[in-house]
């Protein structure tokens, strides 16, 4: 048992950090103490259990926002014990798919039998057992939205190192993955000391990190504005809200208003959140794009909006309507890594929410159907317009390059919704420090517009900004954003 409390501590030390922001600096000694854990186990079985035990309470602390789901009143569920059993299901099950990575990191120490080579590897180790987890939790939320990949990023190690004003300026050379590797560094370097007492090699170590921090913050120049002025609409639809007799007639005012109140600035640029679903308002798009014409008078406009949109052959999409007033058009892009639950039902799931389903006032397969859509780049890439980081695509640590990939821009868009969290305390510190570090890598701004969560925009030099409203009304408010 006194050896198992080694890697409880570990795990405990890793995780505390993505539940409590201004202890960042824990996963450093947290590593350092798992690193411990490694070397001193008596044999491979406890590598074994001691790695998915740390993998898995870390990963349990990143997803404890799981629980400001309850009650579910997305799916006409109210306050009841087996709907917290259930979440605590999910929770845990979640956390040993992700927890995975950290079991092939301790487990692979049995076939490294060199020391000095396993604390060199340590720090790859360490970015390869994040990826491993991310592949391990695509896995169990396999289904019809989304297929194998190393998207989903919550509990990375380097997340943390976010919240370091020195060392978030390293992100520019590999984004979350540099940081992974360079707190894994430092573990390292406290392990040698503290424990191995090389105090040369951790010395040299030392001062050659601390010199590639100087160089990179030295070099890497303040931000310099691109002169785009944004405006973006944030509203607040939570799901209690959405759940009642009057939410659709609600809803279809304060959008109307918002916008309206959005079209008047002088900006070039309206955002709204995502799954705004203006577009609904009218017969068709084309509709919408000339009632914005006639809103907005002689000044140019683009405005971004997103909306459920069903196919011809009967598929759910997520898909963003860009409506230029310029060129008189209406361009389309659709969301492409969804969210497991909400918007699609993975394969293992199933079952469960099949009997779910006979408790509920409404069917949760048929609110979650969603699939990737078909459209990903501009149909006239040349008007430059920006690309589109739907709400929960920015928890992959390539979601930014990819957009910019698929359709380049000189700033990211990104339109969020958190109307299923009840409380956001544990939710937006992590998203922050996601696109955060997105931003710095890419060296590209972006502007986040959303439902149930604030406004913000993130720059290439790792600040993050917000602004007072321009304008407010029922469940509505306004920002600009100049950059």
């Amino acid at each position: 048992m006194q050896r198992y409390m080694v890697w409880v501590a570990a795990g405990l030390l890793l995780g505390v950090p993505f539940i409590l922001p201004l202890v960042w600096f824990l996963v450093l000694p947290g590593l350092a103490v798992f690193l411990y854990g490694i070397e001193t186990a008596e044999d491979e079985r406890e590598r074994l259990l001691g790695g998915i035990s740390v993998g898995t309470i870390k990963a349990m602390c990143a997803l404890v926002t799981i629980w400001h789901v309850y009650p579910m009143v997305a799916f006409g569920l109210g306050p009841s014990l087996g709907q917290l059993i259930l979440i605590g299901i999910f929770w845990i099950l979640f956390s040993v798919s992700i927890g995975s990575g950290y079991l092939l990191l301790s487990w692979s120490r049995s076939y490294v039998y060199a020391r000095s080579w396993f604390l060199m590897l340590f720090p790859l180790g360490v970015v390869i057992a994040d990826g491993v987890g991310s592949l391990g939790y695509s896995l169990f939320t396999l289904g019809p939205g989304n297929g194998v990949n190393l998207s989903y990023s919550f509990g990375y190690v380097g997340l943390a190192l976010a919240d370091s004003e020195l060392l978030i300026t390293l992100a520019r050379w590999g984004g979350v993955y540099t940081l992974s590797c360079v707190a894994g560094v430092i573990a390292v370097l406290l392990y040698v000391v503290y424990v191995r007492r090389y105090t040369t090699s951790a010395i040299v170590g030392g001062a050659s990190l601390l010199a590639l921090v100087i160089a990179t913050n030295w070099l890497t120049p303040p931000f310099a504005p691109i002169g785009e002025d944004v405006v973006v609409v944030e509203t607040y639809f939570d799901s209690v809200m959405r759940a009642q007799s009057t939410a659709e007639f609600t809803w279809s005012l304060t959008l109307r208003a918002s916008v309206e109140a959005a079209l008047r600035q002088p900006e070039q640029t309206v955002v709204l959140p995502e799954d705004s679903r203006f577009t609904d308002l009218f017969s068709s798009p084309e509709r919408a794009l000339a009632w914005i014409r006639t809103t907005r008078g002689d000044k140019p406009v683009r405005l971004i909006d997103s909306a459920r949109t069903t196919l011809r052959d009967g598929r759910v999409v997520l898909r963003a309507y860009i409506y230029d007033t310029e060129t008189n058009a209406v361009y389309t892009t659709d969301k492409q890594y969804l969210v497991p639950i909400g918007e699609y039902i993975p394969y293992l799931h199933q079952p469960i929410v099949n009997v779910l389903s006979r408790f509920t006032s409404q069917s949760v397969l048929g609110a979650s159907q969603y699939q990737p859509g078909p459209h990903t780049t501009y149909s006239d890439p040349s008007i430059g317009l920006p690309p589109i980081l739907f709400c929960l695509e920015s928890v992959s640590p390539f979601g930014v390059k990819q957009a910019l990939d698929t359709n380049p821009g000189s700033f990211i868009v990104h339109p969020t919704s958190h109307s299923w969290f009840h409380r956001h305390t544990f939710f937006w510190p992590n998203l922050n420090r996601m696109l955060k570090v997105q931003a710095v890598w890419n060296q590209v701004p972006i502007v986040s517009a959303g439902n149930m969560n604030p406004s913000l925009l993130y720059l290439p030099d790792g600040t993050i900004m917000t602004t007072a409203p321009l304008a407010r009304g029922p469940y509505w408010s306004i920002k600009r954003y100049s950059f």
